[in-house]
């Protein structure tokens, strides 16, 4: 207080200098109240300094409330978040502190739905025993899209080779959003076991939640899928060697993603017991497959002006290198590669399935904050919240590959043709040899065509083991009715218990 009294004591005096002096002042204290620059960090004390995503040690005894932590989250995270304003963390309390008391589970009979009871599907735990599966998926969701998530897990833990082979991470935004889904999946499918999959709220990022609308939807979308990766890389010796980032439309291949009795190709040792050497061997190759886009093909009107395929997927190529540290200035080989894929418009995001080597990404993600993990209490989840994940994430991915691991983007217009848009994956040309490439995945409206013989088909020892966009083309299991099922559901439930839950915040426009 002695200086600020000095000041308006000097101000009297010279009143001339009061508004001269007044402006940097007020500047600063612009910047620190907006923490632009991290300036709270520059200005606090070395011992209590707060970094972007890291959080105090507040010592036992001190607030007791959890926020937006889930209690898979509570178990592996050692610091508990109790609030944060504008992003920057205010208060925490040691995992000794005692937690908010958790919502106890509504009695089915509570829901508007006539749950069958359990047929005794096999645990997880079960099918696993001691092991740890190799590859995780981490899902983003969100409950406009409730309905293709619950159908997955459906699916998924009654294929006994896909429940060994890889565990499922979902993550949300808010406990509320968690505890919806797990409840109304209960009800609309109780035979899905309850360790099938792990719900996880992801922190808030250091700038807050955007506004889920238009591209906002796409970068939460992409901050969710990354913070669910760095879930995977804090569980250290049950943390998987690869993670994949996907969105939650998926079903199992197996049946052509229809419903029923699985078949071999769930058997524990069939397919999908291969998929953690394919994705080894995709890493061990040191390339990502992708085709060149079409100035022709598709275009898009935007207003007055159109564009090609190729000019927009060439800016979300360029918006992810710039993430990915690339600049036009660098003449490393890696940058050259990065370049090469610029210039030919090498789109390369989900011509595949989206892994990531989580030692990789880790390496990429402490290089991209410029400091050491120990500067976020030793966890990968506390650095997340301080990126600005750029959309279509997993490009940023392989570009840093490029760059830093040698990667290179092998490009297989010869077998695909060129993509009208995105990846070929997504929307393949009449003809498109997809088997050749032995994919791990295909798209909703690539299997169409493969069953029309618009394609050939696909390969028989190496085949996809997941569906993924199965909102697009022909319906499978049910799509429409089982969106409908789960709109009355969620709607019913959130008329009955959304005020004492909290599910009334959660908005419904997309349901």
């Amino acid at each position: 207080m002695d200086l600020l009294d000095g000041a308006l004591v000097g101000a009297r005096r010279r009143p001339w200098l009061a508004l001269g002096a007044s402006s940097p002042v007020i500047t600063l204290l612009m910047l620190l109240w907006v923490d632009e620059f991290n300036l709270r960090g520059a200005f606090s004390p070395r011992e209590e300094r707060v970094a972007p995503g890291s959080l105090p040690v507040v010592p036992a005894g001190g607030p007791m409330g959890v926020s937006g932590v889930s209690d898979v989250e509570q178990e592996h995270f050692p610091i508990n978040i109790a609030t944060t304003i504008a992003g920057v963390a205010v208060a925490a309390a040691s995992a000794q502190a005692t937690r908010a008391p958790r919502l106890e589970a509504l009695p089915l009979e509570d829901f508007p739905c006539k749950a069958p009871a359990r047929v005794g599907r096999p645990s997880a735990r079960s099918l696993r025993g001691d092991t740890y599966p190799k590859v995780g998926a981490s899902i983003t969701l969100h409950s406009p899209k409730y309905h293709a998530a619950g159908k997955w897990l459906d699916q998924y833990s009654s294929c006994p080779g896909a429940v060994v082979a890889m565990s499922v991470l979902v993550v949300f935004t808010s406990e509320a959003e968690m505890t919806l889904f797990r409840q109304s999946l209960a009800c609309i499918y109780p035979d899905v076991p309850e360790d099938a999959w792990t719900g996880v709220v992801a922190l808030p990022p250091y700038s807050g939640w955007k506004t889920p609308a238009g591209a906002a939807n796409q970068l939460i979308a992409a901050y969710k899928k990354w913070f669910g990766i760095a879930h995977m890389m804090d569980l250290e010796e049950q943390a998987p060697e690869y993670g994949l980032m996907v969105d939650s439309e998926l079903l199992v291949f197996d049946r052509l993603g229809e419903d029923g009795d699985r078949g071999l190709g769930c058997a524990i040792e069939g397919p999908w017991s291969r998929l953690y050497a394919r994705i080894q061997a995709f890493d061990e190759s040191k390339s990502f497959p992708a085709a060149r886009v079409s100035r022709t093909l598709t275009t898009y009107k935007f207003g007055s002006f159109t564009r090609s395929g190729a000019d927009y997927d060439r800016t979300l190529i360029i918006e992810n290198a710039h993430f990915a540290g690339y600049t036009a200035t660098c003449e490393t080989e890696g940058c050259q590669e990065v370049k090469r894929q610029i210039d030919l418009c090498l789109f390369s995001w989900w011509t595949d399935v989206p892994w990531v080597n989580l030692r990789v990404a880790s390496r990429m993600l402490i290089q991209k904050v410029g400091r050491g993990l120990e500067s976020f209490a030793g966890s990968y989840r506390r650095l997340a919240t301080g990126i600005k994940f750029t959309r279509f994430e997993h490009l940023s991915y392989q570009q840093w590959c490029a760059m830093h691991e040698g990667f290179n983007f092998r490009d297989v217009t010869d077998i695909t043709g060129e993509a009208k848009w995105g990846s070929y994956m997504e929307d393949p040309l009449p003809g498109a040899r997809l088997a050749e490439l032995k994919p791990v995945w295909i798209s909703g409206e690539a299997l169409e065509r493969v069953e029309n013989g618009q394609l050939p088909p696909m390969n028989v020892q190496e085949p996809p083991l997941l569906i993924f966009h199965a909102d697009k083309g022909r319906s499978r299991a049910n799509r429409e009715a089982n969106r409908e099922r789960w709109k009355h559901v969620l709607k019913e439930s959130v008329r009955v218990h959304g005020k004492d839950r909290g599910w009334d915040a959660i908005s419904q426009e997309d349901w």
